[in-house]
């Protein structure tokens, strides 16, 4: 029915947030307790508590994402399906990602797909990409 009332074409509405000037102030807002315990949740269910390490949120430049990791501070086991996995003092487990790619590399990535930009549009620190189906 979609099809025949958008002339066979599907859309997609994209909101993207751009990287600001300063992606510190982007880290800054993922360091927040409700965020922390998000994260935190799965290593909780092996069995690690807080008090086993910290939560280490920073840019990766190089890969051009958000990365929250939890480093241990002591010692620590979990166990997962009966396998024993140690981590000693020092040794950090990725709990989250957030790619941040450029406007152009998600145009790019679009077009790649098979989407055609209807339309664009900017706010601060984001753009809003009407897509459609070819």
């Amino acid at each position: 029915m979609a099809n025949e009332t958008n002339r066979g074409r599907n859309y997609f509405l994209l909101g993207v947030e751009l990287l600001a000037q300063d992606i510190n102030q982007i880290v800054r807002e993922y360091r927040s307790e409700e965020n922390y315990i998000l994260t935190f949740r799965p290593l909780e269910t092996l069995g690690v508590n807080r008090q086993d390490g910290i939560i280490d949120i920073s840019f990766n430049e190089v890969l051009r994402r958000i990365e929250e990791q939890f480093i241990c501070t002591r010692p620590t086991t979990i166990i997962v399906n009966s396998h024993h996995i140690n981590f000693s003092e020092g040794a950090r487990v990725l709990l989250s990602v957030t790619y941040k790619p450029t406007l152009s590399e998600i145009i790019g990535y679009a077009r790649n797909t098979g989407w055609h930009i209807e339309s664009m549009g900017f706010e601060e620190n984001q753009a809003m990409l009407l897509l459609s189906s070819r």
